[in-house]
């Protein structure tokens, strides 16, 4: 757990302040429109599942999560062809996914890249010309901000005093991030709802929601789109119930590999302790036991988060209405 908690801090620690997160965020959001867009719909459907299989996620989450943001964002804005052709399509995934590992792991190499993920080299010059494409469209800032930036101030506003709590409260949120980035329709959301709406969620399973609800409409960044909240978190209860009656989780469990890939040398391999050594924190723990319930006639259903329950989930919707 200790190395999927590291993201959102790493992320934090690209920009100066909060303040300057909240004026910048909408540079670093898709186009408006481009959730009701349906073949960029189709599209993002299959860069998606490109973009996982060229990742490597197990070892960092944050690639793919990074390499679909930066996909959104120019995809939105430089419309890639209704019949973009299969081939190109995969090219500019696996070139979101090489520009992200380039700001995760200064030890990136992309020769080792394409070696570890069966890539012909011939396809090389194509993704550096594509790198140069990308980037341009995106104003080189491809470092973007995203809901993770603004995880840690809003569980600041709960005031929780112990620490373990503290961070099972961000893993938890977390999570529902990275359910909500596989939808389009979030896309429409400011990164900072997106944040804000997960520990909301999270704050209700601690009997906290009216006190983090109250710090919320007295914040001078988040009073003023509170229409924005309330509809974010209405569409996020739609999807928790939606994959719970389905019993199709969905959720992206990251898992943290004991060595990096060969070239793929984390920034932050600094710090020696291994997430995997406390059976306690590994993640696919909390999925394997929290994942799957039992209602009250017996019948099993999956959350895709395992910490609420479908009754939770119901209570919050007709509330957050």
């Amino acid at each position: 757990m200790d190395f999927i908690l590291r993201l959102a801090s790493d992320e934090e620690s690209h920009h100066e302040s909060v303040q300057q997160l909240f004026q910048q965020e909408v540079e670093h959001m898709a186009a408006e429109g481009f959730s009701q867009n349906q073949a960029a719909i189709f599209q993002r459907k299959r860069a998606e599942f490109l973009i996982r299989e060229y990742s490597d996620f197990d070892y960092d989450p944050f690639v793919p999560f990074l390499a679909l943001t930066n996909f959104d964002r120019y995809v939105s804005r430089y419309t890639l062809p209704d019949r973009t052709p299969d081939d190109y399509l995969e090219l500019f995934a696996i070139t979101c996914v090489v520009i992200s590992w380039r700001i995760r792991s200064e030890n990136f190499r992309l020769g080792e890249y394409l070696e570890l993920n069966n890539i012909n080299h011939p396809k090389l010059p194509e993704i550096q010309k594509m790198e140069t494409l990308i980037n341009s469209g995106l104003d080189w800032r491809p470092r973007s901000i995203t809901a993770l930036c603004f995880l840690s101030f809003f569980i600041s506003l709960l005031n929780i005093n112990e620490q373990h709590s503290e961070q099972d409260l961000k893993y938890k949120a977390l999570k529902i991030v990275f359910r909500m980035h596989r939808d389009i329709k979030y896309t429409q959301f400011r990164p900072s709802i997106i944040a804000a709406s997960a520990v909301l969620a999270i704050s209700k399973t601690m009997g906290r929601y009216s006190d983090f609800k109250e710090a919320i409409v007295s914040s001078q960044f988040v009073n003023r789109v509170m229409g924005d909240l309330k509809k974010c978190m209405r569409d996020l209860m739609v999807t928790l119930i939606t994959d719970s009656l389905t019993a199709n989780a969905g959720i992206l469990s990251p898992r943290a590999s004991l060595s990096p890939p060969p070239g793929h040398d984390h920034e932050d391999t600094s710090d020696s302790s291994d997430p995997t050594d406390d059976d306690s924190s590994d993640p696919t723990d909390d999925d394997a036991s929290d994942d799957d319930s039992t209602d009250d006639d017996g019948s099993s259903y999956s959350t895709g988060v395992g910490f609420f329950t479908l009754e939770m989930l119901w209570d919050f919707l007709l509330f957050v209405t």
